[in-house]
């Protein structure tokens, strides 16, 4: 009988592997240890080694102060699985008071974001943590995971990494944010406390949509490119750049609480349109070029331009404060139905 408890114990202290070897993990099993060399009984399950991991069942810490699961090793791979990471799974409005408001824990968190590379995380939720949802360092990939009502950003990845068919809102600060060189792909930020997507230099947005957020709908660093996507109804710009080099194509920004499209100086705004925003429709500085674009109902002026900026092939109209502000006509714009513009 010893041996047979002891034989128990060991089993359930060591990694349990799914028949395709990837490491399964579970509630019983962090709650037990061991997983990796390490691994402490309890939250956070640490990954001390790289490899492939599964989620055979929710995960639920009890504490918004505590990490659900922390990566310390390159090339970690998690797959959900379709299971939730959560402080609770309980959506009532009693929550357990180690759920409530801001924490500490994250959901997924790597543990030197500047040098722990290649982490995955897909096909799953992450929700009501106190801290981040995912935070992860360069290299890292995103896919298919809903970032839901966490303390922090929603999903938050490191240098060139990418960010694909997710999902954040109702997040405490930004809903997806990525450093630079990083492409956010098919994916959506709504009702987050900060900008809906936040970026560094050097990135892809694309076919992308950001809505209801509190400041910025998708706010992108120098050099970036933001095609095919739609902000609406943010706080703040719609799609916002501060920022050199920046090329908006193809997207909209409407409803906004202020521009519908920013760019900094020697940007591109092209094939896009911005309406009914609460100041410009296109705003952009110095040195760009703003071409085939459509803004009307805007509260401020269609295009206001900085020095050097020209502008063409461009229709506006309906525009409270006027049509075109600044800038340099390079032809065949259209004002209001006239085909003379400033």
């Amino acid at each position: 009988m010893r041996r047979m408890l002891l034989l128990t114990i060991l089993l359930q202290a060591g990694p349990a592997f799914g028949v395709d070897g990837v490491i399964e993990i579970n509630q019983q099993r962090a709650l037990v240890g061991g997983i990796t060399s390490g691994d402490t009984p309890g939250f956070p399950v640490t990954l001390s080694q790289t490899g492939s991991y599964r989620l055979t069942g929710h995960l639920t810490t009890g504490s918004n102060q505590v990490d659900a699961i922390r990566i310390e090793a390159h090339n970690v791979a998690i797959d959900l699985n379709g299971f939730t990471i959560a402080c609770t799974l309980s959506t009532g409005p009693l929550l357990p008071v180690g759920c409530l408001n801001l924490g500490s824990g994250y959901g997924v968190r790597v543990e030197d974001t500047n040098a722990t590379r290649g982490a995955t995380v897909r096909d799953g939720q992450v929700r009501g943590v106190g801290g981040v949802g995912i935070s992860l360092g360069p290299n890292a990939r995103v896919v298919r995971v809903t970032a839901t009502a966490n303390g922090g950003d929603g999903i938050n990845a490191g240098l060139d990494s990418v960010v694909l068919d997710s999902t954040a809102s109702d997040n405490g600060g930004d809903g997806i944010a990525a450093n630079a060189g990083s492409t956010i792909s098919r994916s959506t930020a709504s009702s987050n406390d900060a900008h809906g997507i936040s970026t560094g230099g050097g990135v892809t947005v694309e076919s992308c949509t950001a809505r209801n957020n509190g400041a910025n709908g998708i706010d992108v660093g120098q050099g970036s490119t933001v095609a095919n996507s739609t902000a609406f109804q943010n706080g703040l710009d719609g799609i916002s750049a501060n920022a050199t080099g920046v090329t908006v194509t193809g997207s909209t920004g409407y409803f906004n609480g202020q521009d519908g499209i920013d760019i900094g100086t020697g940007g591109t705004v092209t094939g896009s349109s911005a309406s009914d925003n609460t100041s410009d429709g296109i705003e952009a500085g110095s040195g760009s070029i703003i071409q085939g674009n459509s803004t009307y109902s805007n509260n401020g002026y269609g295009l206001n331009l900085g020095t050097a900026t020209g502008y063409r092939e461009n229709v506006t109209r309906l525009n409270s404060a006027g049509s075109v502000n600044g800038g340099y006509n390079l032809g065949s714009n259209v004002c209001n139905t006239n085909a003379t513009c400033p």
